[in-house]
């Protein structure tokens, strides 16, 4: 997933509201891209 993160912009925007972080659409696709992983860690 961080392989690809350059490539993917605001897919991860996506992935990251899916995941249930709020307020997603308010922060930045690089912050969004960083929250994906953060939560994907906790999986």
């Amino acid at each position: 997933m961080e392989y690809n993160a350059p490539t993917m912009g605001e897919k991860y925007r996506d992935i990251t509201r899916a995941m249930g972080v709020e307020k997603v659409d308010e922060i930045s696709y690089k912050n969004a891209r960083k929250a994906a992983f953060i939560n994907l860690k906790y999986l």
